[in-house]
């Protein structure tokens, strides 16, 4: 039975430090691979170090962008990269590669975007593209026109690239033998075991949401060490409101039906890190090899990470900590 090992790092925010060294425990449980699956990197500079720390490990590196990557820092990073480095590919411009036995389908971008310009969207919106937004609507532009307008900050903000999820019809030939990687997870119904639990803070008067774990924090620097139920009142106070949802993608959730797809990988809910069901949302343990599995695979802000091993029809994982 053919086995495939690959490591899984995504979501580093605001603390760069810890790549190497997650990279250096993906190295040493003997992975074959490293996929970043998304919000890499919150400036140039901290994505340009991301890529480059992988680079270096001499594995192949599937990379895709995620909701923080804005398109000036993710193509001219790239760019970069790729050319002083053969092993590292850029899946918005390669989405499926064979790992093993198993195709590895990749949608990169996210539902939500924080100062990100690369989208996720729904069938029912436009085709999958890169635009740039003027008075007259969305003009559709390719790569030549791209690299002249992300050299202009007048106009590079206008920019938006979207991979809409029906992409993922022509991209599945073998359900059975295919993982999706996307930085969002599909929608779940279970708050105890899904992989898209959020913890947020909502604003009652606009419906805009933060992290959860942001809000106390920010309520704890100025009230003190203050207990969960006294920061939520004093939240409310405020006008904000906690709420833990399956906040997964609908759309996501109903192309995945479609096609078959059984075994699925994302990042994004930090809460939901490490968790991993099957699509009945029961757990999935450690070790064990299974016919489907959905698993939030790292928060590699708090040190999370994890290793995939794909064998034939099954899939398992490995959760990576640094103490």
């Amino acid at each position: 039975m053919t086995s495939h090992r690959i490591g899984i790092l995504s979501d580093t925010h605001r603390n760069p430090q810890v790549v190497p060294a997650l990279l250096n425990a993906l190295q040493r449980a003997d992975v074959q691979g490293i996929v970043l699956n998304g919000d890499l990197g919150d400036s140039p500079r901290h994505l340009a170090f991301t890529l480059d720390c992988a680079a270096k490990t001499g594995l192949p590196i599937y990379a895709q962008p995620g909701g923080h990557e804005s398109m000036a820092s993710y193509v001219t990073t790239m760019d970069a990269v790729t050319a002083q480095y053969a092993n590292v590919i850029d899946c918005t411009r390669h989405p499926k590669h064979r790992l093993g036995a198993i195709d590895a389908v990749f949608l990169p971008g996210s539902d939500w975007t924080a100062g990100g310009q690369y989208h996720l969207v729904s069938p029912d919106d436009v085709p999958s593209g890169t635009y740039i937004r003027t008075p007259q609507g969305l003009l559709t532009l390719d790569d030549t026109h791209v690299r002249k307008m992300i050299r202009h900050s007048t106009t590079e903000a206008g920019l938006m690239s979207v991979t809409n999820i029906d992409a993922l019809d022509a991209l599945v030939t073998d359900a059975d033998r295919t993982v999706v990687f996307c930085h969002v997870p599909a929608r779940h119904d279970n708050i105890e075991n899904g992989v898209d639990m959020e913890y947020f803070g909502q604003n009652l008067a606009d419906g805009s949401v933060m992290p959860g774990v942001m809000l106390e924090e920010m309520i704890r620097r100025q009230y003190g060490d203050v207990s969960h139920e006294d920061a939520a009142a004093i939240a409310l106070q405020n006008g904000f409101v906690f709420k833990r949802e399956n906040r997964g993608n609908d759309a996501l959730r109903t192309a995945y039906s479609r096609n078959g797809i059984t075994k699925t990988i994302s990042g994004h809910f930090h809460e939901s890190a490490h968790r991993a069901h099957d699509t009945d949302c029961m757990p999935v343990w450690p070790g064990e090899q299974v016919y489907d599995l959905a698993l939030m695979a790292s928060y590699a802000d708090a040190g999370l990470a994890s290793v995939v091993e794909l064998k034939d029809h099954t899939i398992g994982y490995e959760p990576i900590t640094l103490l």
